[in-house]
């Protein structure tokens, strides 16, 4: 005890010691201002200043440091210049004004760059770079980062490390995980090779991040569980808790390991020593939530969220605000009690408009949607399909416009490296310039070095201008596929509200004119009142269909569905969709013909084949004559199977099939009784087949009838 005593007043007197020495130095410093006329003297006395008030008075260190650039010309470099905006620069960051740090890097790094000041040109690029990071400007951020890893010796590995860091950072931040994955990796070797523990836990756990978000989930485990080994001897405070946490936000995506999440995000909240509005500790609470409701756990995961919303400060955090509406809206969703989750999800909706994510607008949208459809809501169901489209065009475009700025900003970049390296040349040459005065013969030698050197250099420079040539226009072949899929979508939209606005009205106006006529004329004889249920029974199926139709496009629309490939039997699914067409096919008294399909089974998503088949059933009952014949058959290929089903209908004309499955066909015809369709069954067919990864097909001769096809995958147990 007594000798923490001692130690305590040595450390107080050491600290008296340093701050008298610090105040001496300051008044003696300031002492000397007035008896010094020379301009660049009194720039390096600011300079001396501003550096002893940095770490005590950031703004009195901004102060002298502005003080000294105004004496100095600053269109002329000089080391003087170049350390007093490093200083202005290291002050404005203390003091959080991070653009004006950015401001003062990049007139540092420009005023090195013409003396070729080593020194200068790693302090400004890596200064500019975490400025850069601090405002948002990644694209702005890699570029001095690149510049400073390539200034750094290859053998200071402290520095590596470093930069590796950063750019590990700065390429998360653009989503580019494979980047990132290359730069952590770096950054880990550095830091083994100098045994530093310290820094090499952050390391771990930024690696499990990286290969967590390139869904490679064992390597994140692998690393999250190395970086909580490291942190039991540094027990570094509340690392422990972030690494559970994100430990658990892997098993979290892995159904088996949902109670492993669960315990985690427990032992993550109780080891934790944060405040109970800090946005981490919100943010553990919400991903708890999250997995609860992965685990069916609905009313566990409610009272989450709703902890969340209670929380202090959460008001102020709104992306932490606007995901937890939107989980709530599903929760709410699941437990049934639709208005609560209607208004969660507008909730979160309207916080999505003031973050601008418009991904989680997209998810609040799809709930209104699902609610809409449940209350028959037709007029809002189109709103907010509407904006829903509308949105999911815009986050495309946002994508497509960063990866254009992302080819833009390394082609910049590689020009930069190409002047960094002309500037190098030109300094051998300024040296070169010297010797010559002195050894003619040796400048001659030199000369003749040189023009070799430069000539190889501009050959590698011209090989190198094609290779990024050929890259761009790579990526301009990119972007113009991103273009096409968007304009595909533009059209899918345009066609829906068409369906909407012109099918969907016309049956609803029949039903309701049908309707008024039977309230309002008592004098309709039995017979006519039959008449007129008959044709609404009709109405009322034929809609129906076409609402279903309707929704199963839309759904295949958006981008969300996915197939759920089972082993399917085939024959009896056939039963299944030819009963569903029973009444049809009596009605038109059609003969069936059913070849070749017992005992086959196939690789298939039961509900979509469903789908498709329906759709096939259909179109060949509605265009077949009275007592027409329907085959269906099947013909075995290798690893596949044709599945064909072949009417004597009116078939399709030759101009007419080419595009008889895309977004852009036109084509409707009626049916052999006046029977109407909307357009949307072969769409439907195309969308779920290509989500199979299924090809469809279809050969007719007009008036002699159509065969439609799908070739499946069969099950290796047959």
């Amino acid at each position: 005890m007594q000798r923490l005593s001692n130690i305590f007043v040595l450390f107080i007197l050491t600290f008296i010691y340093v701050s008298t020495f610090a105040t001496q130095r300051q008044d003696s410093l300031l002492n000397l201002l007035p008896n010094t006329t020379d301009n660049k003297k009194k720039a390096e006395i600011y300079l001396q200043l501003g550096e002893s008030y940095l770490f005590s008075k950031p703004d009195s260190s901004n102060f002298y440091a502005q003080k000294g650039i105004y004496l100095l010309d600053t269109n002329i470099a000089n080391t003087i210049l170049i350390d007093l905006l490093g200083l202005e620069a290291t002050s404005c960051f203390y003091t959080r004004n991070y653009t004006g740090a950015q401001k003062s890097n990049v007139k540092m790094y420009r005023l090195a760059k013409e003396i070729n000041d080593k020194r200068g040109l790693l302090r400004s690029s890596k200064g500019a770079g975490i400025s850069f990071l601090y405002i948002g400007e990644f694209q702005k951020s890699l570029k001095y980062f690149l510049i400073n890893d390539s200034l750094i010796d290859s053998d200071n590995y402290k520095a590596k490390a470093k930069i590796n860091m950063n750019l590990a950072s700065v390429y998360t931040q653009l989503n580019d995980y494979s980047k990132a994955l290359e730069y952590i990796t770096n950054t880990t070797n550095f830091y083994e090779k100098l045994n530093d523990s310290s820094n090499l836990i952050y390391a771990y756990n930024i690696s499990g991040i990286t290969y967590y978000n390139l869904d490679e989930d064992l390597l994140a485990i692998k690393y999250y569980k190395k970086a909580l080994k490291l942190n039991e001897t540094l027990n570094i405070q509340n690392f422990t808790s972030e690494i559970l946490s994100n430990l658990a936000l892997v098993y979290m995506n892995m159904d088996d390991k949902l109670d492993s999440a669960l315990l985690l995000f427990h032992k993550a909240l109780e080891t934790s020593t944060l405040e109970p509005g800090s946005g981490d500790r919100m943010i553990i609470l919400t991903n708890l939530g999250t997995t609860y409701y992965k685990n069916n756990e609905i009313d566990k995961s409610i009272s989450l969220f709703q902890q969340v919303l209670n929380s202090p400060y959460v008001n102020e955090r709104y992306h932490i605000l606007e995901a937890t509406y939107v989980n709530l809206a599903q929760s709410f969703i699941a437990k049934q009690f639709y208005d609560s989750a209607y208004a969660y999800a507008k909730k979160g909706i309207e916080t999505s408009s003031i973050t601008g994510d418009l991904e989680f607008k997209i998810y609040g949208l799809e709930h209104l949607i699902f609610i809409d459809s449940l209350r028959s809501d037709y007029k809002s169901l189109s709103i907010h399909q509407k904006e829903f489209y509308e949105d999911k065009l815009k986050l495309n475009d946002k994508e497509s416009k960063e990866k254009i700025a992302e080819i833009l900003g390394n082609i910049e970049l590689e020009k930069r490296n190409k002047e960094n390296s002309l500037l190098i040349e030109q300094a051998k040459h300024q040296k070169d310039s010297i010797n010559r005065k002195t050894l003619i013969n040796i400048i001659i030698s030199i000369g003749f070095v040189i023009v070799i050197i430069f000539a190889s250099f501009l050959f590698f420079l011209r090989r190198k201008t094609q290779k990024l040539n050929f890259q761009l226009k790579n990526k301009n072949k990119t972007i113009e596929e991103q273009t096409l899929l968007l304009k595909t979508a533009i059209k899918s939209k345009d066609v829906f509200f068409n369906i909407i606005g012109h099918d969907l009205k016309n049956p609803f106006n029949g039903l309701i004119g049908l309707l008024k006529e039977l309230d309002n004329n008592n004098e309709l004889s039995k017979e006519e009142q039959k008449h007129l249920i008959s044709i609404l029974h009709t109405t009322s199926v034929n809609t129906h269909k076409f609402l279903i139709n309707l929704l199963e496009w839309a759904t295949s629309q958006s981008g969300q569905l996915k197939a759920n490939i089972e082993s399917v039997e085939l024959d009896k699914l056939v039963a299944v969709c030819l009963s569903a067409h029973h009444s049809q096919i009596q009605q038109k008294q059609i003969e069936l013909n059913i070849i070749a399909c017992s005992n086959i089974r196939v690789k298939a998503d039961q509900e979509m084949l469903k789908t498709i088949l329906r759709n096939y059933l259909n179109n060949a009952i509605k265009f077949s004559p009275i007592k027409g014949v329907i085959e269906i058959s099947s013909e075995q290929s290798d690893n596949y199977i044709r599945l064909k089903i072949k009417d004597q209908g009116i078939g399709i004309p030759n101009d007419k099939l080419e595009n008889i499955f895309s977004i852009d066909s036109t084509y409707r015809n009626i049916g052999t009784m006046q029977e109407k369709g909307n357009g949307l069954g072969l769409k439907i067919v195309s969308e779920f087949a290509r989500n199979m990864k299924a090809k469809v097909g279809v050969e007719s001769i007009e008036n002699q009838g159509s065969t439609f096809w799908i070739d499946l995958e069969l099950d290796s147990r047959n």
